[in-house]
Formats: C-alpha cells, sequence, structure tokens
C-alpha cells in the first residue's frame, strides 16, 4: 500500500466486519494495511465504531461493498439529510485512495 489508506463503503456487521444487508448498515472503513499469504489476502482495517484494528479478507469486503443497493428505508423516513441517494449508483463498487504527500 506504500503509506496509502483506502477509504472503502461496505455493510457492517454487528461486530464491524463486511457484512450482506444490502445497504442498510452501510458504514466507511478505511484499511491501513495488507497482508499476503501465499494466495490470500487480508487488509487490516479500522471502522469509526471500533477501537481495535480488523483483518478483513479482500474476498469478503469485496463482496459487501458490491451488495450496497439501498438506503435502509427506516433511516430515509426519519428525514435525515442524506447526499447520497442512490448507493448502486454512487458507492457500489467504489474506494478512494489517499496517499501520502512526499
Amino acid at each position: 500500500m506504500d503509506g496509502a489508506l483506502i477509504l472503502i463503503p461496505y455493510d457492517a456487521d454487528r461486530d464491524h466486519s463486511p457484512g450482506l444487508f444490502g445497504g442498510h448498515k452501510a458504514h466507511w472503513g478505511v484499511l491501513c494495511g495488507l497482508i499476503l499469504d501465499g494466495t490470500d489476502c487480508v487488509f487490516v482495517a479500522r471502522q469509526g465504531k471500533s477501537v481495535h484494528p480488523a483483518l478483513w479478507p479482500l474476498d469478503q469486503l469485496n463482496i459487501s461493498n458490491l451488495n450496497l443497493i439501498e438506503i435502509d428505508p427506516k433511516r430515509l423516513s426519519l428525514n435525515a439529510d442524506y447526499v447520497i441517494y442512490d448507493l448502486a449508483k454512487s458507492l457500489r463498487g467504489m474506494y478512494i485512495v489517499l496517499t501520502p504527500i512526499k
């Protein structure tokens, strides 16, 4: 990762790990490290609601990211001001790479 951080939207499970909720539990994770073991790729990740770093397998994180379909209708019914209304077009399959200035 050469000092970069990656922001990635995903569906957070109860333990903050990647889950599959159709976008209803969408959160941002920060990927801050990478562990390669043969063909396995695991990210060291941070999530804002947890004080502990986590290990997330690439395949699980990717599936969770691609699962972002819609904002939870319960959240929209609260008249919350969301900037992003269509998760499938705006966050699904996306991530942001933050590279350090050298």
